[in-house]
């Protein structure tokens, strides 16, 4: 599973907006957007994701970067 697609089921675990999840970690709805649609892929955003989340960092990164 990809990344975003990782952000996006958890941001919907937590039952966020984009815009929520956005406010949580300083960063723009359309910035959430374009991690979840694999257009950016941004560690620090990550970083800051994993914790607003309350995962593991590496439980975000592709399967594949494992």
């Amino acid at each position: 599973m990809k990344t975003g697609e990782k952000v996006r089921n958890l941001r919907k675990q937590y039952n966020w907006t984009q815009e929520e999840l956005g406010n949580r970690t300083g960063y723009s709805k359309q910035y959430i957007s374009e991690i979840e649609r694999g257009f950016k892929d941004c560690y620090q955003l990550l970083r800051q994701l994993s914790q607003a989340l309350q995962i593991p960092c590496r439980d975000l990164l592709d399967d594949e970067e494992l």
